[in-house]
């Protein structure tokens, strides 16, 4: 999924603030049951340079959480 975050207005952001937002997933009707993992990352549009999260590694994606399928 690719999707704006914060309506754009990420830029605006100060050190440590922090969001909220729901995004549903579509996931395919032949997915095979299991636990996953759900990841996100932010990159730079204008570029597709990836951002930190944060400063421990990995600092480009957050594990947000598992879910399961079955």
């Amino acid at each position: 999924m690719d999707t704006p975050i914060d309506e754009g207005l990420f830029a605006a952001w100060e050190t440590g603030q922090q969001f909220g937002s729901s995004l549903p997933i579509d996931l395919p009707a032949d997915l095979p049951e299991g636990s996953y993992r759900v990841v996100v990352g932010a990159y730079r549009p204008a570029d597709g340079q990836r951002l930190p999260l944060s400063e421990a590694p990995p600092c480009c994606q957050r594990l947000m959480g598992r879910t399961r399928c079955s």
